[in-house]
This record gives structure tokens, C-alpha cells and sequence, in this order.
């Protein structure tokens, strides 16, 4: 039940992040997802949102895109989660959109042994993102990307697919 209130208060918090964004920005959009990070050998859901900010640069606007992942499957006693605080640049074309992005990422992963007690630890480190969107802007736009972690106390790599909706001016 912990895990789901986390999950649930984590993706009502993105909602209102990018509501409160799309009066002020045009085409905020948000995202879930499914995903496998590949070095743990474990599956998680999550939520991004993309903000569009600044001036355009060639042809183009950067985009916060802040995110979060809970893992649910893990074995009885393990949980983990991530926040990711991410800038990406979309190379805009008609139909396929690669992007390129940065960020910071903080992990929290924590264990609890029946008769041996419980500890946690949180990390954080950079990430490296590349991608691709589909579809036509202001419509639902398929997703997939690829993302390495450094720093923290392991390096990782992440796959990931879902769907933004985009909403706003």
C-alpha cells in the first residue's frame, strides 16, 4: 500500500507541475511510462512531463523534462525509486523527433529484513538521455529512449516507452 501512495502522490504532483505550466508555456505535455532498467534487471512505471522554455534555437525550444520511476516488482522487502530533473533538445522534423537531454537523477532504494532490520540509501548522479517521438505535435506522441546513469554509486542503463499527451496554447 506504501508503494502505491507513492506512485499515486508522485504522478498527481507531475499533473500539477505541468498544469501549472500550460497557462504559462505553450504545448506542455505529459508522459507515462514502462520501462526496464537493465543493469537492476527490474521493471518500473513512471511519469514525465516536457515544459518547453526559452527562446527557440535553431528551429527549436529546449524542454525541461522532469520525470519520476517506482519500481513495484522488486522481491518482498526491496523498493526503489528515481527523480529525474532533465533538459532535452528536440530536433524537430514532421512525423519522427530525435532529442538529446541531460540531467540530474536521484535514486532512493531501501531494504527491510524481517529479524534483521531495514536501511536506505539515496544517490545521486547524471543522466544521458537520447530518443524519439512520434507523431504529429498537439496529438498523443509515442515515445521511446534510452538513458545511462553515471555517478551515484553505480552507473545503469535504462529503456523506456509510453506516450505524451500534449496540452496548452
Amino acid at each position: 500500500m506504501k508503494k502505491l501512495s507513492l506512485v499515486a502522490t508522485a504522478l498527481f504532483t507531475l499533473v500539477l507541475m505541468s498544469g501549472a505550466f500550460a497557462t504559462a508555456q505553450a504545448q506542455v505535455s505529459f508522459g507515462p511510462h514502462l520501462g526496464a532498467h537493465l543493469d537492476a534487471e527490474e521493471l518500473h512505471i513512471g511519469a514525465n512531463v516536457r515544459i518547453p522554455i526559452g527562446t527557440p534555437v535553431g528551429g527549436s525550444r529546449f524542454q525541461l523534462n522532469p520525470g519520476f520511476e517506482f519500481y513495484p516488482f522488486m522481491e518482498s522487502g526491496l523498493s526503489m525509486w528515481q527523480i529525474n530533473m532533465d533538459a532535452v533538445y528536440p530536433f524537430p522534423t514532421k512525423v519522427v523527433e530525435p532529442y538529446v537531454g541531460a540531467g540530474l537523477a536521484v535514486t532512493h532504494v531501501s531494504v527491510d529484513i524481517p529479524g534483521f532490520g531495514s536501511a536506505s540509501d539515496t544517490d545521486a548522479g547524471l543522466n544521458l538521455k537520447g530518443g524519439v517521438m512520434f507523431g504529429v505535435p498537439g496529438m498523443p506522441r509515442p515515445f521511446a529512449e534510452g538513458v545511462i546513469g553515471v555517478g551515484g554509486t553505480t552507473s545503469d542503463f535504462m529503456l523506456r516507452g509510453g506516450v505524451y499527451f500534449t496540452f496548452g496554447k
